[in-house]
């Protein structure tokens, strides 16, 4: 009987053997396999390795490419065909209008010897002279902006006139130059301080300013302006 219970037992299967056997088998399935993914990732790494080495032994001394730099944009030059030698294009300078004599009616109380070529008096009172170009759009003779202007010095002002001192006539004038005008102040041969404003589209040099300056007579109808 006991024979013959364990035949049986035998050909059925024991349920707690098989599940050893199972687990055994999964836990041998899964070292097989942490094995074999070692293996392979030595493989790679010695693979990885010797193409390292190929590239090394093939560009030992190569270095990677770089990008150029950009080339600085060029500077207008002018180069002397003489010399050879490149030097900076001149600075741009407004043309000049040349003086004139003037022949024209003298208003009371100024009068001038020259004018711009192409301008004229648009007006003259005891305080101002105004001269502007013939095309000006402004025909307003009490608007000084951009026209070249006559007058006395104020009366509130003494002492030495600011600016440079340069000869006017048998006299010492004194110019003062900015951005958008110059003022030439002076003392004529009759006594009279004189200021003459000269807008910078005129182009004119200290002398070509000194020469319009010793031009002008002040008549006795002349008033200085208070302030």
């Amino acid at each position: 009987m006991t024979d013959l219970r364990t035949a049986l037992a035998r050909a059925a299967g024991d349920g707690a053997a098989d599940r050893y056997d199972v687990e055994a088998d999964l836990a041998r399935g899964r070292r097989a396999l942490r094995r074999q993914r070692t293996a392979r990732g030595a493989g790679t790494l010695v693979l990885v390795t010797a193409a390292a080495g190929v590239v090394r032994v093939a560009a030992p001394d190569a270095d990677p490419p770089r990008a150029a730099a950009p080339s600085p944009s060029p500077v207008p030059s002018v180069v002397s065909p003489s010399a050879g030698v490149t030097t900076p294009p001149p600075a741009t300078r407004l043309p000049r209008v040349r003086l004139v004599a003037y022949t024209g009616r003298q208003p009371s109380g100024y009068q001038v010897a020259y004018l711009p070529d192409g301008w004229e008096v648009q007006g003259a009172d005891p305080f101002a002279m105004t001269i502007a170009d013939k095309d000006d759009p402004d025909r307003h003779p009490a608007s000084f902006e951009g026209k070249l202007v006559v007058m006395l010095r104020s009366s509130s002002d003494t002492g030495r006139p600011v600016g440079k001192a340069i000869p006017v006539g048998k006299g010492t004038g004194y110019l003062n130059r900015q951005e958008d005008t110059a003022v030439l102040t002076y003392r004529d041969e009759r006594g009279h301080w004189v200021q003459v404003q000269v807008p910078p589209v005129l182009g004119w040099s200290d002398a070509e300013i000194a020469k319009f300056g010793a031009g002008v007579v002040v008549t006795r109808n002349a008033q200085p302006g208070v302030g």
